[in-house]
């Protein structure tokens, strides 16, 4: 055999433990072990790259993420630090797009810009154009009376709060279903080849980042296509797993939601499931349901109301009926079903439906929670006996502590972000980072698990967070081993091993030896995805 690739010279980490060098061939890792074995299979047009002792470890995964929402922003409000920078900032976008461009910015919280944008703020600097500005939690946003005017959206539309169909036209606020319609609005009124262009840029970022496989978790027709234009012409960085969305959403006098027409939507995701199988590049996945809302937007459903906001406890999306027939059409087609659901209310009725229709089926499909944010030690221990899988966001416990800390009461709080105690009790888990509510690095998140930094000048008890810290070990697993075994893949990426895809990442240094802080200092070297070079910050050589 002659290797197309020889990565030799480095810490290649195996499940048996630690090698030297790496043969490929084609997409699969052909050979693991010391420089002098695997160099013998080189030869004339073989790549070679001395690793200089640079770690290696398979391609990360990321569970969940929303890469071609990131690839449309065009205002990124995450470093706002008030309303009038953010206000600035949308006025120069605006000043930059043609008459009739859409301006969708994402990123700011109250929190951070001391309250919240507004319609008629938002009509002074838009320049006419519309504008849209996401949450940082996605499921709240701002927009102008041009926006509002293209949604179709005034006082008389329809609010149906049990529903997730939240309007305040005043304000230009739109949570859940709302926000999510006008998102979706804009998606489709921006050409095929324009998203693809984007978002072929966004994973060749996630690629640098060490990502060699993502799951796009709640991915629309938009979503589809612009993949499917980017995999036919071979321009895909990474692997991509798609959760497709099965959600219903429409305007004028009707609610934005019917489950009727919810469960024909996912009958016609049924028969996509069918045809659109492709490879081992672009594969639908299954079926993405949302039970909740966000902590931030006060949405998630909980068994307490709001320490913030007495009276309220969330809201549900759908009844327990409904649910059970959406779980029950995906389960039957042998689709995995993936459930939003972070608050414990929302959880507890994720369960229950899960029951209901799989039994012990769950752990055959894998059936996923995404998030778990507030959790008890009962819904733990149910999730273990279902075998469901528990999808989890690295980063979000240190991103939220703050917002939690008044969102929760301390009942609440000490199974907050629970990941140590899911692990503890033998709950399969997966991790994710949510991009781009969270940074797409796979190294960050580990850190945050791992370290779980406290805020800037600390007070007060913080002992619900830092008790769930995880080992590195542990977040490394979330993203490889553990990862591949949620999307079914396990034979086939999560690990180095002979046969399975040639999925890497060349590290600095090693993150199962590195200090906490060291953590923060490793550079992403090179990133293989299906035996080619994605990212390289290495020196290739070839052998005549």
């Amino acid at each position: 055999m002659q290797a197309d690739l020889i990565l030799y010279g480095g810490r290649v980490i195996t499940p048996s433990g630690v090698a030297e060098a790496l043969a490929v061939k084609g997409d699969r890792i052909a050979a693991v072990g010391s420089s002098g074995r695997v160099l013998r299979f080189a030869g004339l047009g073989t790549h070679l790259v001395d690793l200089g002792g640079a770690a290696v470890l398979p391609g990360f995964i990321d569970c969940h993420m929303h890469p071609l929402t990131e690839a449309m922003v065009d205002v990124n409000l995450t470093s706002a630090r008030s309303l009038s920078e953010v206000y600035s900032m949308v006025r120069k976008a605006a000043r930059e797009k043609a008459r009739g461009e859409w301006v969708l910015g994402f990123g700011w919280s109250e929190a951070a810009i001391g309250g919240e944008p507004t319609r008629s703020e938002l009509d002074e600097v838009s320049e006419g154009r519309p504008v849209l500005l996401a949450r940082v939690c996605l499921h709240s946003a701002v927009a102008n009376s041009r926006a509002l005017e293209l949604l179709k959206i005034s006082r008389r539309t329809p609010v149906d709060e049990e529903k997730g169909v939240i309007i305040d036209y005043d304000s230009g606020v739109l949570k859940e279903l709302a926000a999510e319609y006008a998102l979706r609005y804009m998606l489709r009124q921006t050409p095929s080849e324009v998203k693809a262009r984007r978002l072929q840029a966004t994973l060749g970022k996630l690629a640098s980042l060490g990502l060699a496989t993502i799951v796009d978790a709640a991915a629309g027709i938009e979503e589809l296509q612009a993949y499917r234009v980017l995999h036919k012409a071979g321009r895909l960085p990474v692997r991509v797993r798609v959760l497709l969305r099965a959600l219903a959403v429409s305007t004028g006098r009707r609610s934005f939601t019917d489950p009727i027409r919810a469960v024909s939507l996912l009958d016609s995701l049924v028969d996509l499931k069918d045809v659109l199988v492709e490879d081992s590049w672009l594969r639908i996945q299954g079926i993405k349901l949302f039970l909740d809302g966000s902590l931030g937007a006060r949405t998630a459903a909980l068994e307490e109301e709001y320490r913030d906001k007495p009276g309220c406890r969330g809201e549900l999306l759908h009844t327990p009926s409904e649910l059970r027939e959406l779980v029950s059409k995906a389960h039957s087609a042998g689709l995995q079903v993936c459930i939003h659901a972070i608050g414990d209310r929302a959880v507890k009725a994720a369960l229950d439906a899960l029951e209901d229709v799989a039994r012990k089926e769950c752990s055959k499909l894998r059936h996923r929670i995404e998030h778990c944010q507030v959790l008890s030690r009962e819904l733990i221990a149910r999730m273990r006996e279902l075998g469901v899988i528990a999808s989890i966001q690295l980063s979000f416990a240190t991103s939220d502590r703050e917002m939690a800390a008044c969102r929760l009461s301390s009942r609440q709080l000490e199974h907050a972000y629970p990941w140590k105690l899911l692990l503890e009790a033998g709950v399969k888990c997966c991790g994710g980072s949510d991009y781009p509510i969270e940074d797409a690095s796979p190294l960050t998140g580990v850190y945050n698990a791992a370290a779980r930094p406290l805020p800037p000048e600390a007070r007060g008890d913080w002992s619900w967070y830092l008790s769930q810290r995880i080992s590195v070990r542990q977040a490394v697993d979330l993203l490889t081993a553990s990862a591949a075994y949620a999307i079914h893949e396990e034979n086939l990426m999560g690990s180095i091993e002979e046969g399975k895809y040639a999925d890497l990442v060349a590290l600095s240094e090693n993150p199962l030896e590195a200090s906490l802080e060291g953590l923060k200092r490793i550079k992403v070297l090179m990133t293989v995805v299906g035996g080619g070079i994605r990212h390289l910050q290495l020196r290739p050589q070839s052998r005549a």
